[in-house]
């Protein structure tokens, strides 16, 4: 079964916020504040172990909206933890939580960690 996910604004701007402070930062760098991100698309670069980019992504709340909805569907492999802090407060996840999205939203998958 589908599950479909609607972000509200704020939903989103929390999530941003969690994902570029703190989540991705192992792997991804963006220049955009996430602070009032939610209304734009964001570019995230996805970094080599020298430091340069590999990769330039945009990252939209359409995309955080499916990368939720395959998670809750279970059509991508990861962790019963996240799955289920998602599940319960999309709001209220932690940086773990907000990289996993972040990476199924731009690649269908978990890359790293």
């Amino acid at each position: 079964m589908e599950v479909t996910v609607i972000l509200t604004t704020e939903e989103a701007e929390s999530f941003l916020i969690t994902a570029g402070e703190q989540g991705c930062g192992y792997w991804a760098r963006t220049r955009t504040e996430m602070r009032h991100a939610a209304h734009k698309p964001v570019k995230i670069h996805e970094m080599g172990d020298d430091g340069k980019i590999i990769e330039s992504h945009t990252l939209t709340i359409d995309k955080l909206n499916l990368a939720i909805g395959k998670i809750l569907s279970a059509k991508v492999q990861i962790s019963s933890s996240i799955a289920a802090q998602i599940a319960h407060d999309v709001e209220a996840i932690d940086s773990e939580a907000a990289d996993a999205v972040v990476q199924v939203a731009l690649f269908g998958e978990i890359r790293y960690g």
